[in-house]
């Protein structure tokens, strides 16, 4: 395994989360057990990106994030991820092989689908961002959420009462819930990137992005 400076593995940790918190959180256990694989990471005025893997005992996840990339460097990335796969495959270990890359980086993602990886999921991470405790109404039963640690799962809204507004009702009553009674502060939930819509509900209610995913996973021919 390459030995990265610890400067440099912040900066590769803060790449990743540009894909997701989850992201950041695997890899950075990884690299406490010394099982991150970095191909290439630069950081120069054109170019500010990473290409690394980290796995554990039932898979291997590669990451490709780039906040800056030349269409010299792409070409160049283009086809480590080519021949880094291909080494993967005929080493054979037996473990699930994803790919996951930051959504900005589009050509990136067209590439690896063009070599055997399956879209699990595009879209986006969102944070509440309002400092201010969201004021509930009075209890009444007008849909329910869902929630795991931090993040909002799910949030849906009696059929008696949809298309009326109440949509921002329930994700107030969850943010403060998740606030108030479980002491969470930092309050996420992703958004598939094809549902636009609801993306820009919870904009309106004072999510912003926090990262952007496209998680695959490969599947043989």
């Amino acid at each position: 395994m390459e030995i990265v400076e610890a400067e440099n593995r912040e900066d590769i940790l803060r790449l990743v989360g540009h894909i997701s918190p989850q992201a950041r959180e695997f890899v950075s256990e990884a690299f406490r057990e010394q099982a991150v694989s970095v191909f290439h990471y630069s950081r120069t005025e054109e170019v500010h990106g990473v290409f690394c893997a980290a796995e554990n005992d039932d898979c291997t996840i590669a990451y490709v994030s780039f906040l800056k990339i030349s269409m010299n460097e792409l070409t160049f990335i283009l086809g480590l991820i080519d021949a880094t796969i291909r080494t993967f495959l005929e080493e054979g270990d037996g473990k699930e092989l994803c790919f996951n890359v930051y959504g900005e980086n589009e050509e990136v993602i067209a590439f690896i689908r063009s070599i055997g990886f399956q879209s699990d999921m595009e879209g986006y991470h969102l944070k509440y961002t309002k400092t201010e405790l969201p004021t509930m109404l009075p209890s009444q039963l007008i849909g329910s959420y869902l929630i795991h640690n931090n993040y909002i799962q799910d949030l849906v809204v009696n059929p008696d009462y949809q298309n009326c507004g109440y949509g921002g009702v329930i994700l107030v009553h969850c943010v403060a819930h998740m606030r108030v009674n479980k002491g969470i502060d930092n309050v996420c939930l992703r958004v598939a990137k094809s549902n636009r819509r609801a993306k820009r509900f919870y904009e309106r209610n004072h999510f912003e992005e926090l990262a952007s995913f496209a998680e695959h996973t490969y599947i043989p021919g």
